[in-house]
Order: structure tokens, then sequence, then C-alpha cells
């Protein structure tokens, strides 16, 4: 059943301080070349020389991976244009249901219970880049949600909203926002 028949929503809004973009995979394993018809930036982050197969790759080349201050442009650059040529644009101060959002996106075909019933779980994974507005780090998050739930990104975290709000926040924290792993010199 696609998400035009179905009454699942995956909400979050934006207080970021910047636009986000967002890609939705089923788990954190699942394979980008099997996910995307086309390249959409998967041949600029090999040129730039991530190993990246999934987003859980992506996450920890972003996070684990120690890179020199050299690196970091070729590197930041070659994410930003991932996200921005396969993810979701959620900007600043918008709140918006994703699972409807983008043609590459999955569910826009296919229910989030039609693919946790394909991957044993009704979990999504979420990875997110924000692109602050001015400059500055991109910064990264990456978590798993269930259907239904409303997510709300501000500075430093994203966590799950009050209820039925879109704006205000259930937690104080949540899955941080983080910056790319460079070694300071």
């Amino acid at each position: 059943m696609g998400n035009n028949e179905s009454s699942d929503e995956l909400l979050v809004s934006n207080d970021s301080g910047g636009d986000a973009y967002v890609i939705l995979t089923p788990t954190k394993n699942f394979p980008l070349e099997k996910y995307f018809s086309s390249d959409f930036g998967l041949s600029k982050l090999w040129e730039a020389g991530l190993n990246v197969k999934n987003v859980a790759d992506l996450y920890n080349e972003w996070t684990v991976v120690k890179r020199s201050i050299h690196e970091k442009d070729k590197i930041s650059s070659a994410i930003l244009n991932f996200f921005t040529t396969a993810g979701i644009l959620l900007p600043l101060n918008r709140a918006q249901d994703l699972y409807d959002q983008a043609l590459c996106n999955p569910l826009h075909y296919l229910s989030a219970y039609g693919w946790g019933v394909l991957e044993t779980s009704e979990e999504i994974c979420v990875t997110l880049l924000i692109k602050y507005n001015g400059g500055g780090d991109l910064k990264m998050a990456q978590f798993r949600t269930l259907a239904n739930w409303s997510w709300v990104i501000n500075t430093t975290c994203v966590t799950l909203t009050k209820g039925r709000s879109l704006w205000e926040k259930r937690l104080a924290s949540g899955y941080p926002l983080v910056r790319l792993n460079v070694e300071e010199d």
C-alpha cells in the first residue's frame, strides 16, 4: 500500500538555524545503490575518498573517521552535494510530512509498515544534514523512528515533540547534531 492510501506521517519541524536535507531509508544498512535509480551524488562521495555503501557508512565517515583539516572542504562539499541531490529539503522554520515529499523516496510508494514487513521492523532510518544560513560547519544526525511520530530539529539535536505539537520538544535533549570529525592542528 502506498502512502497516498495510508495515514502514516513523519512530521519534522526545522528550528535548526539552517536548511535541513533529509534521507529516509528502511534501515541504516539498506544499500544506497539499490535505493536510487541513478547516481544522485554517490560518485562524488566515492571520488572524495568516502567508502559509502549505505547511510550507516555515511554517518560513520562523518562522525568516527578522523579527517585532516585539509580534507574537510572536499568531504563536506561531497556530502553536501549528495544530500542536496538525493535528500528532501526541509527549509528553516518549516514543518513537513516527509513521507511523500520526493519521488526518490521509496516511502512514497510503500508505507512504513510495508517497509517494515520487508525489513522485519516498522522503524525507518532518518539521516539528516544541516546547512546553516550564512555559513558555518555542516552538522549531521541519524536516528530511527516509527510512523506517526513527530520530531523537531533544533540547534543542537533532534528530539521528539510533545503529542501532536510540531514545535514543542518532549525532552531537553535528543539525537545530537554532529560536526565532521576533524583532527585539530
